[in-house]
């Protein structure tokens, strides 16, 4: 990680803060992750950088939400935080790391989904395209910022059990990608 990258950070998540004391442990135990992700899967072609820097920055958008129990009194519903982090890092100059931010969430998020539950605008498809956008996703899913221990891991089937809750699709590809990357290492 850059100097750049902290500063950022630092920016809208300041020494001192809840939101900072709940964002560094959750996106370092997510970058640890894609990291031991990548080890795991030599064969796996992906820009290791893009991909660890993109999983530090991928809940930059937390803050412009109002989640108090996270620290954050924006105004936005939570499940904007990807967008509104991708409108963040292209306004700051890191661009790069936009999409990665939008597609994160869950294991990304269809327009079909987002018109069927009435999300807040806008409505298309974001769903990981890039290895760098799915492994930030599939790093993500095993931690959980409402956890007592934000850097260990959730056990498998609370995962599941979450990812199901919101339909097949999620529990499909979620189960995809636990065949392709493996699991057991993660913990």
């Amino acid at each position: 990680m850059t100097n750049n990258i902290q500063s950022l950070v630092d920016k809208y998540y300041p020494e001192g803060t809840l939101a900072r004391e709940k964002y560094i442990p959750h996106v370092q135990a997510v970058t640890d992750a894609v990291a031991k992700i990548i080890q795991h899967n030599p064969d796996l072609k992906v820009d290791r950088q893009l991909a660890l820097n993109g999983a530090y920055l991928h809940d930059i958008g937390i803050c412009m939400t109002n989640v108090e129990s996270l620290g954050c009194y924006g105004t936005a519903p939570y499940i904007q935080h990807g967008v509104l982090g991708r409108d963040i890092l292209i306004k700051e100059g890191f661009g790069q790391y936009a999409m990665i931010c939008e597609r994160h969430v869950g294991t990304g998020l269809s327009k079909d989904f987002a018109d069927a539950h009435n999300f807040p605008e806008p409505h298309r498809d974001m769903k990981p395209e890039t290895i760098e956008e799915i492994l930030v996703c599939y790093a993500d899913s095993f931690f959980s910022k409402s956890s007592d221990d934000l850097t260990k891991p959730e056990p498998l089937e609370l995962i599941r059990s979450k990812i199901a809750k919101h339909g097949e699709e999620g529990m499909t590809t979620f189960d995809n990608w636990c065949k392709q990357f493996g699991t057991d290492y993660l913990y």
